[in-house]
């Protein structure tokens, strides 16, 4: 048995004319698992001989080959990532002129075709690294399919289609089919030329200026041409404004609007009940538009034409006039429910436009705001469910395959939930939890009319109270914080919901939201924790029990309390949220709750906060801290009935401070950063000092032995060891407290605090 020299290719029998080269220009990287772009530099030739690679020639290499010359005569160019990008193409004229001693190339980027040198393939084709000289990026724009002709097909479609220089250009014979739609696409194209010169969007304003010189200058008696203009008026700006690449235009429009619309109620009538009949207009200008400045002015132009409709026709309005809180089921002849529809329309239908829905769900709480009808209006429509089930999606799977768009966008977008929890949260404002629960459509027929409040219907509060269990939470306010923007908010919305929630007066919901913030404090790690410490502040505003506030701030005392070191901070609520909560206790108002029962806490839990917020990384923590324990002492201290407290905590507090500072000056912590510390601690020790001195015969009871102790303390072990601190002004900051005191002598018997 011989060994033989295997050898695996791949050979041509034959080739047709026209050849297409697949670049593999995306790869899978199985290191991280994710697809990529290879930007890497590849060049291509301006002409193959494919007889090379023919089977009879690798069959017998030694025996001359037959040339079967290709020509490159199309190049398609990708230009981004492996997730987006646009694709263009460079093709080669053919057939060529008459005499062209070079062949002609065109660039055919979408409706865009200009002349392109053949020469520049190599540098806008190849791809590889920016030719400047100073960077090394890639290029995002490379070959990524290639086209070639064999040479012999290629010179007898020229022999064929150009004979003499007198030959006019080729021509084919286009299909009748083929030919219409170029008819109708050229047809369609000048129309749209036409339909978007800003002389023709002067024409329509012009023209409504017309309908009402009519009749002097003012809205004729039956509206008939005044109606037919602004039908006009406002398909231009539904189809055609909003889509100009400048907002100019749409400002014009606008302007003219409202200076002759907000001026009649009919106008406004009119303007609304076209928009919520249209099926496009509203969608294209409050989602579809790029401009944030034609949203929100299309938006402020809708509750102003809403306002003035309120104002002066309650018939058009609501149907009815006979009462305010008639029902309006079947009234379609009114413009605020059928405009409440189209926007519930807009909502459900806007999942792949989350940029808009800042403006949208801002304009459906401006009509909420309006009062009850139209709260009820937009409550008769679904929207709380429709906004409880997009929130309740993660703790109920099943939901997800109905709003499948709606589920990808609360996994990827960040930051344009706000409005949508603040419209959440103002319609909720309008309901009562502890109304029984109804399925009838019209709200207004269940309108507590002694509080003006609404009933929940079954699904909206099932989905209220869905609570998952893995995250002992309410599914819908765990969404909420999770995607809520604290930065850009000027209120804390699922803040206010919570607060709703707590005026309940079920127990069950009042258990299960202690449970909910308090598990979210202590078992999440920053930042997750964080926005469970803002909603501590807005439960303990409308909690009605004492023992209830006690609980959620001890979940924030313990949990800042077991931090030892600052490296542990990554662990633990953050210390400025966990400051702001204090403050906000600090000056609480709350109904069930007094001022002096929230401060004798806070006092009396000091010893456990104070010092780790006092060394926190952050200054103005450290800073915020000082300020707050000096402020609630002297306001607690006003009262002579709290004394005792304030004096038991202070002792507490100033041992704390000393066993930290003595712990951190041995770890080398710069003076700097214990300033506020030392700070805090003089202002107590002085408060100690003066307890100690003063005759007043109603502070005897206040006074204790312990005191002296930690004044000595606190001049022997921080006092001595700051002056010994090197490039230090001795500063002390116990200095003038115990000037031409009792205390002044080391041998004082005086009984040390172990440190």
């Amino acid at each position: 048995m011989r060994n033989m020299a295997d050898r695996r290719r791949t050979c041509l029998k034959s080739a047709p004319d026209n050849l297409i080269f697949h670049l593999k220009r995306f790869d899978f990287d199985l290191t991280d698992f994710s697809r990529k772009k290879v930007h890497e530099h590849f060049a291509f030739p301006e002409s193959i001989d494919i007889g090379l690679y023919n089977v009879d020639h690798l069959s017998e290499p030694s025996k001359p080959h037959i040339a079967d010359m290709f020509d490159l005569v199309g190049v398609v160019v990708h230009f981004g990532n492996c997730e987006n990008g646009h694709y263009y193409s460079y093709i080669r004229k053919r057939p060529g002129t008459f005499g062209d001693a070079l062949p002609t190339w065109l660039n055919f980027n979408d409706e865009q075709v200009d002349p392109f040198d053949p020469a520049e393939i190599p540098q806008k084709a190849f791809g590889g690294f920016v030719e400047d000289g100073y960077t090394r990026q890639y290029k995002m724009y490379s070959a990524y399919m290639l086209f070639y002709q064999r040479r012999t097909a290629i010179a007898g479609d020229q022999q064929e289609w150009v004979v003499s220089p007198q030959t006019q250009p080729p021509q084919v014979e286009v299909p009748l089919p083929i030919r219409h739609d170029i008819e109708l696409t050229n047809d369609t194209f000048i129309r749209e030329y036409c339909l978007f010169d800003p002389h023709h969007s002067a024409f329509v304003r012009h023209l409504h200026s017309a309908s009402q010189k009519i009749s002097n200058g003012s809205c004729s008696e039956t509206h008939e041409y005044e109606s037919r203009a602004i039908d006009i008026l406002l398909a231009h700006l539904g189809r055609i404004v909003w889509r100009q690449q400048t907002t100019g235009i749409f400002d014009e429009f606008l302007t003219h609007l409202r200076r002759t619309v907000l001026s009649c109620e009919m106008c406004c009538s009119t303007v609304l009940q076209w928009l919520a009949k249209d099926e496009e207009a509203l969608y294209n200008l409050l989602l579809r538009c790029p401009h944030s400045n034609v949203r929100s002015q299309m938006r402020s132009f809708v509750v102003d034409c809403l306002r003035v409709l309120q104002a002066t026709d309650a018939y058009v309005y609501i149907t009815t006039a006979d009462s305010d809180w008639a029902s309006y089921a079947d009234g379609e002849t009114g413009v605020l429910v059928p405009i409440a529809k189209r926007l519930a329309l807009l909502a459900e239908n806007s999942a792949k436009i989350s940029r808009a829905w800042d403006d949208l769900y801002l304009l459906l709480t401006q009509i909420a705001e309006l009062g009850h009808l139209e709260t009820a209006a937009l409550l008769d429509t679904g929207l709380l469910e429709f906004c409880l089930r997009l929130f309740c999606m993660h703790a109920r799977p099943q939901l997800v395959d109905g709003y499948i768009d709606f589920h990808r966008a609360f996994q990827k977008r960040t930051g344009v939930f706000n409005r949508l929890i603040g419209f959440v949260s103002t319609l909720l404002s309008h309901l009562d939890i502890d109304l029984p629960a109804f399925d009838i459509k019209d709200r207004m027929l269940n309108i507590d009319k002694e509080h003006m409040m609404y009933s929940l219907t079954s699904m909206e509060k099932s989905l209220l109270l869905c609570w998952h269990s893995e995250h002992k939470a309410y599914a819908v306010i765990d969404k909420m914080i999770d995607v809520f923007d604290h930065s850009e908010a000027e209120r804390f919305y699922p803040g206010e919901i919570v607060k709703w929630l707590t005026r309940s007066t079920d127990i069950h919901i009042q258990r299960e939201i202690t449970t909910m913030i308090t598990q979210g404090i202590s078992e999440l790690n920053t930042p997750y924790c964080d926005p469970y410490i803002r909603l501590a502040s807005s439960y303990c505003e409308a909690v009605s029990s004492l023992e209830a506030l006690k609980k959620v701030c001890d979940a924030v005392v313990d949990t800042v309390a077991a931090l030892e070191q600052l490296v542990d901070e990554k662990a633990a609520p953050s210390g400025g949220d966990v400051l702001r909560f204090l403050q906000h206790a600090f000056s609480l108002c709350n109904a069930h709750v007094t001022t002096a029962d929230v401060h004798e806490y806070l006092i009396s839990q000091s010893p456990k906060y104070a010092s780790v917020l006092l060394l926190y990384s952050d200054e103005s923590v450290r800073d915020g801290t000082h300020e707050f324990v000096r402020d609630l002492d002297t306001t607690y201290m006003k009262d002579s009935q709290h004394l005792d407290c304030a004096y038991y905590s202070a002792r507490a507090t100033v041992s704390e401070i000393i066993k930290r500072i003595v712990y951190e000056l041995g770890a080398g912590m710069p003076r700097m950063q214990l300033s506020p510390l030392l700070d805090t601690g003089k202002f107590l020790v002085s408060l100690l000092f003066e307890l100690d001195q003063s005759e007043d015969v109603d502070l005897a009871s206040c006074k204790d032995a312990v005191d002296r102790a930690l004044i000595y303390q606190w001049r022997i072990e921080v006092e001595a060891r700051v002056r010994m601190l090197p490039d230090v002004e001795p500063s002390s900051p116990g200095e003038g407290v115990f000037d031409a005191s009792d205390y002044g002598s080391e041998s004082d018997d005086v009984e040390l605090l172990d440190p």
